[in-house]
């Protein structure tokens, strides 16, 4: 019981710190300054009941449960329905009831919702997982040892397997196990479980049941390879909103120009250097494999050295400056003319030449399935691997993250891959020796 309220203590007091810090960074975002204490004192008294009324729509979503199993999709799934209504409350509250709210924050309440609404995830993710003060209590039915091994090794995810019985456990076996270990959750093997019957009255006694695949890859951030058959592609690949298209059309376009228009600016002092070093081209262009297997120019600055007009096949060396070009990615500038021409996306998997795409499609049928995607110039392989891959095992690993990226493909996935790209190119990390 004490433990119980810690963490509902810990919890409270988290919300309360995102909940006013955003409602200060809101501020200082509108007026471009820090806002003075008797504006913040202002805007903290108005805002202050909102803060009990958010609270309160925080635990009718189900935050307070321990039946939530803290995935950062299932958070987000919470979370989102649960923070549009407590907006519509703040609306309400403003704009109805003026003369006890004091103020009416127009602009405000918009940059605030926004700010609460990245943060408060963030939290969510982390203070869910990382602060439990006592871990989710499991029963493992089946045989599962990519999900022990990787609840071992991801401190995040406090979750205690407290028992673990057969595919063969029977109903009276499994709710003994409940009642002894005091267990909440059951993780099973739900393509495998052949007692799906037993996990059906299991639903009606309050209990939470995990498919221990999808919950392998929640913490893995990766597809199982060992599950991906025909039948999967059919069940989880599905055709995209035509809103998300045409937003992720206008990003690629508007990301295109940007760089277009940075690429005219450095464009001399880098041809410059390219050429001065061993008056080689300036650009290389490659046959790469796009969407649905289209092929396309590919064009990059060139960073490595050449023999006259023939590359050198056995020894291809990265020049000087096709190092510093490399490190800060101004190599990949000159892709601008194919975002803009629809080659490739800002986000997606990555373009590989046509050659190595048939090896790899040889070794393993389902590497065509990262066509079912538009590649781009960064994806989720390339922020969750530390660089390219270099050898079969970690093809396949890029498969994998490239497959959880089709999955899940979605506008928020996006920035969360851009935002991480942005955070590795400041750690200039990623790259070989």
């Amino acid at each position: 019981m004490i433990n119980r309220w810690a963490h509902g203590i810990i919890m409270l007091l988290g919300d309360a710190a995102i909940f006013f810090a955003s409602l200060y960074l809101a501020l200082l975002v509108r007026n471009l300054e820090l806002p003075s204490v008797g504006l913040y004192r202002e805007h903290v008294e108005a805002f202050l009941l909102l803060f009990l009324v958010y609270e309160l729509v925080m635990y009718i979503a189900g935050f307070w449960s321990r039946q939530v199993i803290p995935t950062a999709k299932n958070i987000f799934e919470i979370l989102m329905p649960a923070h549009a209504m407590a907006t519509i409350i703040m609306i309400i509250y403003f704009y109805l009831l003026p003369n006890i709210a004091g103020i009416t924050p127009k602009t405000n309440l918009l940059i605030f919702t926004i700010i609460l609404l990245v943060f408060m995830y963030a939290w969510k993710v982390v203070g869910l997982r990382l602060f439990t003060l006592y871990p989710i209590r499991a029963v493992l039915v089946g045989n599962a040892p990519a999900v022990e091994h990787a609840l071992r090794t991801q401190p995040l995810w406090n979750i205690d397997i407290v028992e673990h019985l057969s595919s063969r456990a029977g109903l009276d076996d499994i709710e003994h196990a409940l009642e002894t270990y005091r267990a909440e959750t059951i993780i099973v093997d739900l393509d495998r479980y052949p007692r799906i019957d037993i996990l059906y009255k299991l639903m009606f006694a309050n209990v939470t049941i995990v498919d221990c695949v999808s919950l392998r890859e929640e913490i893995k951030l990766s597809i199982d390879l060992d599950r991906v058959d025909h039948d999967w592609f059919l069940a989880h690949i599905t055709q995209r909103s035509s809103v998300y298209l045409f937003l992720k059309r206008a990003c690629d376009v508007g990301a295109g120009i940007v760089l277009a228009l940075v690429t005219i600016v450095l464009f001399p002092c880098i041809a410059l250097a390219i050429r001065l070093e061993d008056r080689g081209p300036v650009f290389i262009k490659q046959q790469r494999v796009g969407m649905r297997g289209q092929e396309f120019a590919f064009y990059k600055f060139r960073t490595m050295s050449v023999d006259g007009t023939n590359w050198r096949n056995k020894d291809k060396s990265v020049t000087r400056v096709g190092r510093v070009l490399r490190s800060t990615r101004m190599d990949e500038l000159a892709q601008c003319l194919n975002l803009i021409r629809g080659d490739i996306s800002l986000v997606g998997p990555r373009a590989i030449l046509v050659n190595e795409h048939q090896t790899m499609v040889k070794r393993n049928p389902f590497q065509q399935a990262r066509l079912l995607a538009q590649p781009g110039l960064t994806g989720w392989a390339q922020v969750q691997q530390a660089h390219a891959p270099a050898n079969e095992q970690e093809a396949l690993e890029r498969l994998a993250y490239d497959l959880y990226y089709i999955k899940n493909i979605s506008l928020w996935l996006d920035i969360k891959i851009i935002l991480k790209t942005i955070r590795k190119l400041l750690a200039r990390a990623g790259m070989r020796s």
